[in-house]
């Protein structure tokens, strides 16, 4: 028999050739994928205004400084460079960015190994040998080649709440989850709901989860109180000429500019200044940026009078859009979507049943991660550059899933073989 350390370093060893690839185009600084170039440009702005002594995640505006509204809607990226740059006096270039993507990888990869029980980690070699958790269309020193990696972390977080570890554990995956949801909110959200939903899994059989999940939430609102303040600061600062910019990434108006990938009844589009014009025809106004709380408000109106006006016709748009979503986004295509379904939905009936949190703790973020992910694709932007996780994190789901079921059936047949001396012949 395998002993259970060799195959969690076969698991890490096979690892290494995805973090290779991307250090490689890190020494190089040559990149295969595409990356949108004005955000890029905007995070090393806001490296050379730190430098300089500007605010807080600031571009220059000639004599002043803009928050650039639509660039650093998620300022995780652009505060670490902030950070990096103020300490070192000087700005730091593409190449930061690009150790900055690979830190992230690394830390998915191998967090993934630290997450998860030993007796999953054999299904995580073939995995990381044969799917890429940074495809190749977006390997580049953009944010968006780490989409999978921080849909990876969403699941790392939550996985590790389930295991029986002490409870100062979550301290470490708030601060984890903290820096994702910096980093990329949707990722964020979708790690605080799968640590909820492992932690009411797993409740059960474990009641220390409470605990840790209960300091996880401790360390988030201790980490916003600061995070916030330095945000207020920054939109108050004199020198900054776009104080009224919101802080975060816009909630609502990615629904309506979702609704523009696909020809719709209301002719929308899902371009600014385009979705600014629709929002102040539709309400009779005149336009105002979206990267606003009136531009906020106005997005979240518009978007749910669309339902009320045709509650069917927005729903059937949307279900519309699941079948192509899931054959070119899952991996194996619609039948992978199908097989993810089915054999998580076992794995978790069988876990339950045994009483086995660990892989309770294992399969459940993936759902709820795969889910969110189908959610975004099929509601917010059908494009690659958003579905991009998805093959990576339905891989993982239907390798766990389908791992489970295996260590769930050996225990059973290992029960009944203790049970049946006849079956010891």
């Amino acid at each position: 028999m395998i002993r259970p350390r060799l195959v969690t370093l076969l698991a890490c060893a096979a690892a290494l050739p995805q973090l290779m690839i991307y250090a490689g185009h890190v020494r190089s600084g040559d990149y295969p994928g595409s990356a949108f170039k004005p955000r890029v440009d905007a995070i090393l702005d806001a490296a050379r205004s730190a430098a300089e002594g500007g605010p807080f995640v600031a571009v220059r505006a000639g004599a002043d400084w803009s928050l650039a509204p639509g660039l650093l809607n998620d300022t995780g990226m652009a505060a670490i460079l902030d950070g990096v740059s103020r300490l070192r006096g000087e700005a730091v270039g593409p190449r930061a960015l690009g150790t900055v993507n690979l830190l992230f990888l690394a830390a998915a990869l191998f967090g993934l190994v630290a997450a998860l029980d030993h007796r999953l980690h054999a299904s995580l070699v073939p995995l990381f040998l044969l799917v890429p958790i940074s495809v190749r269309e977006y390997r580049s020193v953009d944010t968006v080649a780490i989409h999978g990696a921080l849909a990876t972390l969403a699941i790392v977080i939550a996985a590790a709440l389930g295991r029986r570890w002490p409870t100062w554990l979550g301290v470490l995956l708030g601060l984890g989850l903290f820096v994702v949801d910096k980093m990329r909110s949707v990722y964020g959200i979708c790690a605080l709901v799968g640590a909820v939903a492992v932690a009411g899994a797993v409740a059960r059989f474990d009641r220390r989860v409470l605990a840790r999940l209960a300091c996880l939430l401790a360390t988030l609102v201790v980490l916003a109180l600061p995070w916030h303040l330095a945000m207020a600061r920054r939109a108050a600062d004199p020198r900054v000429v776009d104080g009224e910019t919101i802080r975060s990434h816009n909630f609502w108006e990615p629904f309506i500019s979702g609704i523009g990938w696909t020809q719709n009844r209301w002719g929308i589009k899902p371009w600014d200044p385009w979705v600014a014009q629709f929002l102040g025809d539709r309400l009779g106004l005149e336009p105002v940026p979206i990267p606003t709380p009136e531009g906020e408000r106005r997005a979240r109106s518009v978007y749910l009078s669309l339902w009320r006006e045709d509650p069917a016709y927005v729903a059937g748009f949307y279900l519309a859009r699941l079948p192509t979503a899931c054959r070119d986004h899952f991996v194996l295509g619609l039948p992978g979507a199908i097989a993810w379904f089915a054999a998580s939905l076992a794995a978790m009936v069988g876990a339950w049943r045994r009483r086995d949190a660990f892989l309770l703790a294992a399969v459940v973020p993936a759902l709820v991660l795969v889910l969110g992910l189908v959610f975004q694709t099929v509601v917010i932007d059908p494009r690659l550059i958003y579905a991009n996780p998805l093959r990576f994190v339905s891989a993982y789901g239907l390798a766990a899933a389908v791992w489970s079921l295996v260590v769930l059936g050996a225990a059973d047949a290992m029960a009944g073989w203790r049970e049946d001396p006849s079956l010891r012949c």
